[in-house]
């Protein structure tokens, strides 16, 4: 357990309540004793350089646990496949945004073929919003950090989808996202 002090006021409290020659840390088995020195003048902890240890430092040697490499799971604890993590942010970007533009050219020739004077349909900075008026408002958007594109479906509910095979894949449920938008859709209407 590592004992952090995180104000002044907690800092002066510690000072004040720890003998200086009890002063030590520990993380897991490993004694930061040889780190850490209290001097008795100012009650500072330094090391033989006369600069603070740092947690950083400990942290980022080999024996860390956070070091240890994993493999990406979602959330229910699947594997992600490795076409989806290799796939670069470049390449996710094109392909998602070919993707909105894409719906929203397809969506737009549907909406008018059907003649539905309420509803309407926008995209813009990689969000595209459909308000179809018996439904409700649709969410489609790029999520760039995970590389996916969410859907908030006022139907189905929120699905993450995931770029596999050429195709919007939601690894929850194996469905694609045109597939379900499609038929709510075309349901609704």
């Amino acid at each position: 357990m590592i004992s952090v002090v995180r104000s002044r006021a907690s800092y002066l409290l510690f000072k004040q309540s720890a003998r200086p020659s009890s002063f030590l840390v520990r993380t897991g088995t490993k004694s930061l004793s040889s780190l850490c020195t209290t001097t008795k003048s100012s009650g500072i902890n330094n090391n033989s350089n006369g600069h603070r240890p740092s947690l950083i430092k400990l942290v980022n040697k080999p024996t860390s646990l956070l070091r240890f490499n994993s493999t990406p799971t979602t959330t229910d604890g699947h594997s992600i496949p490795k076409e989806v993590t290799e796939l670069s942010q470049s390449e996710y970007n094109h392909i998602a945004d070919e993707t909105l533009e894409n719906m929203l050219c397809d969506l737009e020739t549907l909406l008018d073929t059907k003649d539905c004077g309420d509803a309407d349909i926008e995209l813009t900075s990689g969000i595209l919003t459909i308000v179809l008026p018996p439904a409700g408002t649709y969410v489609i958007n790029k999520q760039p950090p995970n590389k996916q594109i969410w859907l908030s479906s006022p139907i189905s509910g929120p699905k993450r989808y995931d770029y596999i095979n050429g195709e919007w894949i939601s690894l929850r449920e194996q469905e694609r996202l045109l597939d379900l938008v499609g038929k709510e859709i075309a349901e609704t209407l």
